[in-house]
Order: C-alpha cells, then sequence, then structure tokens
C-alpha cells in the first residue's frame, strides 16, 4: 500500500511493511478465524503481491517510483470502491416490523 511520506504529494511503499501484512496473513488465527467464518482459508495472494511491488519500487529510480506508485494507488482506489458490498446491498429494508417486536421480557 502506498503511503504518503511526510513530504508533499510524495508516496512511498515499505518493504517490511508489507512484507509483515503477507507475513501477518499466514499467520494461524487469522487462517483460524477466517475458516471459521468463511469456510475457507483466507486469500493472501494481494499480500504476495503488494510485497512484490514494493520490492520492485524499490529497484526504480525516484521518477519512476512515483509514477509507479501514483499509479498503484490509483488503481487501488478504484479496486476498493467497485464491487464490495455496502449497507444497502447486504440488508432488505422492511415496511412493517416482523412480528413480536420488540420481544417483550416474560415477567
Amino acid at each position: 500500500m502506498a503511503q504518503s511520506n511526510g513530504q508533499e504529494g510524495l508516496l512511498s511503499c515499505s518493504v517490511w511493511d508489507a512484507f509483515d501484512r503477507l507475513q501477518m496473513c499466514y499467520a494461524v488465527i487469522p487462517q483460524m478465524r477466517s475458516f471459521y467464518r468463511h469456510g475457507k482459508r483466507k486469500d493472501c495472494s494481494h499480500y504476495r503481491s503488494e510485497f512484490a511491488f514494493c520490492s520492485r519500487v524499490r529497484a526504480m529510480n525516484s521518477e519512476d517510483a512515483q509514477k509507479a506508485l501514483q499509479e498503484h494507488e490509483r488503481e487501488r482506489q478504484v479496486r476498493n470502491s467497485t464491487g464490495r458490498p455496502s449497507v444497502g446491498t447486504i440488508w432488505e429494508l422492511r415496511d412493517p416490523p416482523p412480528p413480536n417486536f420488540p420481544p417483550r421480557p416474560d415477567a
């Protein structure tokens, strides 16, 4: 993930941070949580490609690296903004409330 490094408009990509995110994806607890919630292992390919991208950017000169980081950030924003469910797509709106709602405590 491209991050601002404090200078005006410059992006950076930390290989160590990308490696840490990749390593945490393959850790036992996140994999167990994903298996419990979704019935399958967590897909870590995004973290692997992010690590490879940061490694490639590190070898580039600064101008090419900034262009690559800006393009990568644009692609990431598009990818994160489209195709993801939102509250409106998950829940269906009901006109009348369900029967016996709210539940009454037994007294």
